[in-house]
């Protein structure tokens, strides 16, 4: 198969993910936003979860907040 077939095969799905404003990087952020969702029940602050999400995907605390807000947006 190549690259072509794949993006062919898929390319309905890829337009409704762009014209909903999602990036196809974002399948990469799936995992935070589930440990997010667990930790804000139980933290006492946004902040502490953003931190401590940071700190566990080596990214910085702005690019966490960053991609929460991007995923959080209703469609």
């Amino acid at each position: 198969m190549r690259r072509a077939d794949l993006i062919l095969f898929n390319a309905d799905v890829m337009k409704k993910l762009k014209f909903a404003g999602i990036r196809l990087d974002d399948y990469k952020y799936v995992d935070m936003w589930c440990d997010y969702t667990e930790m804000i029940k139980t933290a006492n602050s946004r902040k502490e979860v953003i931190l401590s999400l940071a700190v566990k995907y080596s990214i910085t605390d702005r690019q966490v907040y960053n991609i929460i807000k991007r995923l959080e947006k209703k469609i």
